[in-house]
């Protein structure tokens, strides 16, 4: 997946998976971008369209990845479940 890693004048620098690095203008951002922000990179002939990632899979833990939104419920359901006198909100 890939990350901006810096702005600078209105370009955005993106690294991608491959460890190479490209820069695209500001203007092709639908959304504010800021560093550490994972993207997506659309492109045809003649537009490129730059979202950003809706998920994030963390590949250290298994080849499946584990979906950090997944991952945070988890964590607060355990919460409530060592700790069985006091009411989850």
């Amino acid at each position: 997946m890939d990350k901006i890693v810096r702005i600078e004048n209105r370009i955005v620098s993106v690294g991608k998976a491959d460890g190479s690095l490209e820069e695209f203008d500001i203007a092709y951002f639908n959304f504010p971008p800021r560093i550490g922000d994972y993207v997506n990179i659309y492109r045809n002939d003649d537009s490129i369209i730059i979202t950003k990632a809706e998920s994030v899979f963390d590949n250290r833990s298994n080849s499946r990845g584990v979906n950090k939104t997944n991952l945070r419920s988890s964590c607060i359901l355990l919460r409530c479940f060592w700790r069985p006198r006091i009411l989850c909100r």
